[in-house]
């Protein structure tokens, strides 16, 4: 009991001291932050995706904005929902390598429960970067996994990367976010940690 509480002792501890916005720029794009109560996506307006980024999506042009999310290989192929969730799945994802994938959910609009972010060009075509270098390449080309999506209007493909207790989902979006200079945890395994440096 000891090593599990040790680690989400360290853990909330990181996820409340937080690195402030990097540079000062003119912040006038946005990107959105969702969550399903464990892990979050951002999420990009189409108008704004680099050629890189957009370049082997499958696209419906009615969308106007896509969401990216990186995540455990079976955990995302075989938990649709909670209720699928096992508790074998759930301990190899967190103490085993595994292998991942991209998960990429297309929208017609903004939803009520989504957290904007301003962000400047700079700060957005850096988060853009850091997601296009998530997809693994075949032949310099995004690896779509067929007929795997949960719905009509999301698809998952192969990612870079294995996800483990010390780097989930979150910690993931975070390091991107980070990266951009935008403000967030020093480490993070938990979605609100994330979150709360955005909410009103």
């Amino acid at each position: 009991m000891a090593i599990p509480a040790l680690y989400l002792a360290i853990a909330l501890l990181l996820t409340f001291i937080t690195t402030e916005n990097r540079d000062v720029c003119t912040r006038d794009k946005l990107i959105y932050l969702s969550t399903n109560g464990v892990h979050a996506d951002v999420i990009i307006p189409v108008r704004d995706l680099s050629p890189e980024l957009q370049t082997d999506l499958e696209f419906d042009s009615s969308h106007n904005y896509i969401a990216f999310g990186w995540g455990d290989r079976n955990f995302y192929l075989n938990t649709p929902e909670w209720s699928d969730l096992t508790v074998n799945t759930a301990l190899n994802a967190a103490f085993l390598k595994s292998e991942t994938l991209m998960h990429v959910t297309h929208f017609r609009s903004v939803s009520k429960n989504w957290v904007s972010v301003s962000v400047c060009d700079a700060e957005q075509k850096e988060i853009m970067k850091y997601l296009n270098s998530s997809f693994k390449t075949k032949a310099s080309s995004k690896v779509l996994i067929p007929h795997s999506g949960y719905s009509n209007r999301d698809y998952f493909y192969e990612a870079n990367g294995s996800y483990n207790c010390f780097f989930t989902c979150n910690t993931w979006l975070n390091k991107g976010l980070k990266k951009a200079g935008l403000k967030t945890p020093i480490w993070t395994p938990f979605d609100f940690g994330i979150l709360r440096n955005y909410k009103d």
